[in-house]
């Protein structure tokens, strides 16, 4: 799942719930249908009341564990970029960040990364500058 969009990880989740449901609407009708037919109806239909129930819990878990799952991927992404957010405002330039992933959070991480590596690229030719360093848009040499 790494390498999965989120938009991808989301979409994948919600077709399993709606399979399910599709499910629980197939096995609705073909009670409906049975209830005729069923001389105990009273014990078909609570054993029917117990199966949709099940199902129903199920579907709240499998729901409930993505939704912690992309809510913990993003708090976490978003927690390291903000820290090196912080810590770029107040001038540090020696910031590491980890992809973690290659969806849409692992591309984040990538580009403020890259961001930072030109922040201090720039701040490296600055010092060169003032300390009496002439710079050509290539190379650095003493004036």
């Amino acid at each position: 799942m790494k390498n999965m969009k989120i938009v991808t990880k989301l979409t994948i989740g919600f077709i399993l719930i709606d399979l399910l449901l599709i499910f629980s609407l197939y096995t609705g009708y073909s009670t409906a249908a049975t209830i005729i037919t069923v001389e105990d109806k009273v014990h078909y239909l609570g054993s029917y009341a117990k199966f949709t129930a099940v199902e129903f819990v199920i579907m709240m878990i499998i729901t409930g564990g993505i939704s912690v799952y992309m809510i913990n991927m993003i708090k976490k992404t978003l927690a390291e970029v903000t820290k090196a957010a912080e810590a770029l405002a107040v001038g540090k330039v020696d910031i590491k960040l980890e992809k973690k992933s290659n969806d849409e959070m692992g591309m984040l991480v990538e580009h403020f990364q890259n961001a930072i590596n030109n922040i201090r690229y720039q701040a490296q030719i600055a010092q060169e500058v003032s300390d009496g360093w002439k710079y050509d848009g290539r190379c650095a040499s003493k004036v």
